[in-house]
Formats: structure tokens, sequence, C-alpha cells
């Protein structure tokens, strides 16, 4: 479980800070992971966080999830897996989806704090556990359950939270796309695009009735062949996308992971992938984003396919990673905030929360 560290939770912001700087490559929307958090976090701390973020120019969040999973059981109705509700969830079976834990106000206090300091919210509806978030075959019944599964869940935390329409601005559709052969088939392509992206987009616009919603996903591309000699090129993979937004055109944009965090990718590998997601998501007339992985493996060094932790990257390679990315995207997103750039996680997230509000204060930033 994340904890707080006590000197960094006793800080305080600034309550003047220099003006941050619109000219820098910076981020507008980052992940915000709920699984580790449970019962820890009161509304207080909620409103503590969002100041922070609403402090460095965050624009929205990517909330993870309202229901997380937690196992892949499937007797008792549970056809995608068991759940931990992070919101008090009228969804049946009851077995499926368990709300009678600490955890299920902590959706409130998120859209609350998030309320109040403008921060829009972007719900990941449900993110099933492994292997649940890997195509399944046969490939139709599994897009069709877990869009199923997907709407329903968005439309519950609708429900539930009439006060927050406003701030709830998008949809996070919880796959993590990425350049093999096994996502990138025909075979499993299509049932994606046509039984996945475009009824879930159409859906839950339809049953909200509200048409600003953007659904989109944030896939990976891993470059580094020697680490991973099965993948496909940059090109394939901009193609693939192509292949998807031809398909489900209600589908709108992606936020590719640079995946320099653990895979291996290089700087050239990630403005490679990108210059080509450019190129075909113009064509489209869809939005490319990029998704600037704020960590790395922990302790150094540590690569794909050796297993390790995580921790907050150096503010020097962040900073890389948003003048490398940025001339081929329409903005940034990261991952993840708690986990990295929270200044009430512990002394390694404060310290590059601090570097960043730092380099966005700076002018003259040498790279």
């Amino acid at each position: 479980m994340t904890t707080l560290d006590d000197a960094a939770k006793a800080q305080s912001l600034p309550s003047q800070s220099p003006p941050l700087l619109t000219s820098v490559p910076r981020l507008k929307g980052i992940f915000l992971s709920l699984y580790s958090i449970d019962s820890f976090y009161d509304a207080a701390q909620w409103e503590r966080e969002f100041a922070a973020m609403a402090k460095l120019g965050i624009e929205f969040v990517g909330v993870r999830a309202a229901l997380q999973g937690t196992s892949n059981e499937t007797q008792g109705g549970c056809t995608l897996g068991r759940y931990k509700a992070m919101y008090p969830t009228t969804l049946t079976p009851e077995t499926c989806y368990q709300n009678n834990m600490k955890s299920k106000n902590t959706f409130q206090y998120v859209l609350d704090a998030a309320k109040k300091f403008n921060v829009k919210v972007h719900v990941t509806p449900m993110m099933p556990h492994t292997p649940f978030a890997w195509p399944h075959t046969p490939k139709v019944e599994y897009y069709d359950s877990l869009t199923e599964l997907q709407v329903k869940t968005f439309m519950d935390v609708w429900r539930t939270f009439p006060n927050h329409h406003g701030i709830i601005d998008g949809v996070y559709t919880s796959l993590e796309e990425c350049n093999m052969a096994g996502w990138m088939d025909d075979s499993n392509a299509v049932p994606l695009a046509t039984h996945y992206f475009e009824p879930f987009a159409q859906s839950v616009r339809n049953q909200t009735g509200k048409a600003s919603l953007q659904v989109w996903a944030s896939p990976y591309y891993v470059g580094n062949f020697t680490l991973h000699p099965t993948a496909k090129n940059a090109s394939a993979y901009a193609n693939f996308w192509s292949k998807i937004w031809s398909l489900a055109p209600s589908f709108d944009w992606i936020a590719l992971q640079d995946s320099m965090g653990w895979q291996g990718n290089s700087f050239e590998e990630v403005k490679e992938v990108l210059i080509d997601l450019q190129k075909v998501g113009q064509n489209a007339h869809k939005q490319v984003w990029s998704n600037v992985e704020l960590f790395e493996g922990w302790p150094m060094p540590c690569i794909y396919p050796k297993k390790c932790g995580r921790h907050p990257a150096p503010i020097e390679r962040v900073i890389k990673q948003l003048s490398n990315e940025d001339p081929y995207v329409n903005g940034h997103v990261a991952w993840e905030w708690i986990s990295c750039l929270s200044p009430y996680t512990n002394a390694n997230t404060s310290k590059l929360y601090k570097d960043y509000v730092q380099y966005l204060q700076v002018v003259h930033v040498r790279i």
C-alpha cells in the first residue's frame, strides 16, 4: 500500500507561487491510480492532492479505476472476474463487485476535490484483472462482454454522482494495446474496433446525453527489438491505429506510452513512432498525445525483462522526454501521480514535484 511520508505530508504548498510558463512542454493530464490507496486517503488529503495538481496546471486526471479487478474467478456470474469497487456500486451479482470495503467513498472524495479545483476527470470504469486485460478467444464474445461491463459501470458511476456530471469529461478505455501480433493481427484488431471502441464510445455518449465525452486509450510501443524481437515496427503500428480509427470513428484519441520507464525505449525510437502516428492521426482527423512515463526501474539498473520496483525518474530525463515528444503530439499525459509526482507520497515523489515546478518556472532550461 502506498503510504504518506510524515514529513512530506506536513509540508504546505506555497500560497504564492511564481507564474508557470506555458511556453515549455508540460503535462496537461496525469493518471491517478486508486488501486493501492484504498481507505488511507480521506477527503482532506484528496483536496491537498488536487490543490497540488492545480498548481502544476494539470487540466485533467485519468482515474483508474471505479472497479479494480482483484481476481480472474468467474464462478457466480463473474464473467470477467471479480472487482473491488471504489464507489458504492449497485452492480450485481454482489459477489463480483465488492462494495462493502472502506474504499467505497474514494470516488466521492476524488470527484469533490476535482470539482473544487476545476480539474476534469476522465473515468476508467473498470480495469480487469490479468488475464482479462489481454485479448481473449473468442474475440467477439470477449469484447462484447467487456463493452457491456464498461458501459454498465460508467453509467452506474454517472447515476451515483449526479452533481459531478460537469467535471466528468472523458472515459479511459483501460486496455493497453501494444505493437505485438496478438494485438495487431486483424483477428484481434477488427473486433477490438467494431465490438469495443465503437460501441463503447457511442453508448456512453448516447446514454449520458453528453456528446463531448472524450473516449481514449493509452497504448504502448516497444522499439527496442533486441529486448522485444517479436515486436512490429513503427510503421506497422501506425497502420494498426489507422485501421482502428477507420473502423471505430466514434473513438477519439490515443496517448502513447513512451515506454522509457522499464521497457527500454530510446529517445530516437519514441520519436520514430510518434512521427508515424502523427501522420495517420492527421489523416484520420484524430489527436495523438504522449504518455510520459515518470518512473524508472528500481533499484537501478533495472530494465525489461528483469522484475523490479519503480522509482520517480530524475527531472533531467523527464524534461528530455517532454522535449523529444512535444513536436509530434497534441499534448502530454503522464503515469502516475501518487507513485511519481505527488508532493505528499514520500521524499522521492516530493523531489520530482519540486523539480518539475522549478522547470515550469524557469525560462531557460538546459536539456
